[in-house]
C-alpha cells in the first residue's frame, strides 16, 4: 500500500517561487500552439487588434507582442488586414512590423506586397521594402469621376499599379508614394510610366511623377520630361522638363482618309540657255 505523500508548505511555496521566478525576470509569456489568438486594444472604438499566428511571444515589461509562423492580423479600426510570417506590435511605440512574404489588403481594396513593412499607428502611415533584388508593389482603385475613364475601368477593372525598391502609403491622407526604379501601370486610361520617384494623390484624384520620367499612352503616344503631373478626371498631362532641358513628346497620327495618296511634286521646267 502506498502511503499519500504531501510536501511540506515551506517545499510548496519554494516550488511555487521558481515556477514564477522565470516569468518576473523575463515578463515573457510563450502561448502555445492552441492558443494562437491574441488581442490587444489599441483605441476607444472597442475594435482591438487581433493577431493570429502558430506561436506568439507577450513581454509584459517592453509590452511588445511577438508572433511567429503564419501571421493574420486584423485591424478593423483602419480596415486593415495582413499576413506575414512574423509580426511584432510594439504598443508603447505605436508601431507593427511584419516581415517576411508580407501582404497588407486595406479597405478591401487596395493593397501592398513587400518582405518588410512596418505600421506607424498614429501617422496611418506604411512603410515597405522588398526581398533583395526584387521590388515593392501596390495596387490601388481608382473610383473614376471622368465618365470615359469610368466607363474603361469597368471593362478593364484594373487598379493603379506601382512598382518600386521602397514604397509608403499613409491611409489616414489616401497618399501612396514609391521610390527607385518606380514602374506605373494604369489600364483603365492606358498608361504606363517610369520615374525615379511617385505620388499618387488618390482624394485629388492627381499623380505626380518625377526625375526622368517616361510616359507610354495607347501604346504609342509618349512623354518625357523631368517632372509630370496627370490629372485624373481631366486625363490631362502637364509636363515640365529639367533646368535648361525641353520637354520631349510623340504623337502617332492616323491618316483619316486612307484613300489619300501624297501629291506628287510638279516637274521641273526645263532650263534654257540663253545666247
Amino acid at each position: 500500500m502506498i502511503n499519500n505523500y504531501r510536501l511540506p508548505k515551506l517545499k510548496l511555496r519554494r516550488l511555487g517561487l521558481a515556477l514564477m521566478l522565470p516569468v518576473a525576470l523575463y515578463g515573457a509569456v510563450v502561448f502555445p500552439t492552441q492558443l494562437q489568438t491574441a488581442t490587444a486594444q489599441t483605441s476607444s472604438d472597442n475594435r482591438p487588434l487581433s493577431i493570429r499566428a502558430d506561436v506568439q511571444e507577450y513581454n509584459s515589461q517592453t509590452e511588445v507582442f511577438t508572433a511567429r509562423g503564419n501571421v493574420q492580423v486584423l485591424y478593423p479600426a483602419r480596415q486593415i488586414q495582413a499576413t506575414a510570417a512574423q509580426a511584432q506590435y510594439l504598443n508603447r511605440e505605436r508601431r507593427i512590423n511584419l516581415n517576411g512574404g508580407v501582404s497588407i489588403l486595406e479597405k478591401g481594396i487596395n493593397s501592398i506586397r513587400g518582405e518588410n513593412a512596418s505600421y506607424l499607428m498614429d501617422d496611418g502611415r506604411f512603410i515597405v521594402t522588398p526581398k533583395s533584388g526584387s521590388q515593392v508593389i501596390s495596387t490601388y482603385t481608382v473610383d473614376n469621376n471622368n465618365t470615359n475613364a469610368r466607363n474603361q475601368a469597368s471593362r478593364n477593372n484594373q487598379p493603379l499599379t506601382i512598382r518600386a525598391d521602397l514604397q509608403e502609403y499613409n491611409s489616414n491622407t489616401e497618399v501612396a508614394s514609391g521610390r527607385g526604379n518606380v514602374q506605373l501601370s494604369y489600364p483603365s486610361a492606358q498608361i504606363k510610366a517610369t520615374a525615379a520617384q511617385t505620388q499618387f494623390f488618390n482624394r485629388e484624384r492627381r499623380i505626380i511623377l518625377s526625375g526622368n520620367v517616361y510616359i507610354l499612352q495607347e501604346g504609342k503616344n509618349s512623354i518625357r520630361g523631368e517632372t509630370v503631373t496627370y490629372l485624373i478626371d481631366e486625363g490631362r498631362f502637364v509636363a515640365t522638363p529639367k533646368s535648361g532641358g525641353q520637354v520631349e513628346s510623340i504623337y502617332i497620327l492616323d491618316d483619316t482618309n486612307g484613300n489619300t495618296q501624297p501629291s506628287k511634286a510638279p516637274s521641273t521646267p526645263n532650263l534654257r540657255r540663253s545666247n
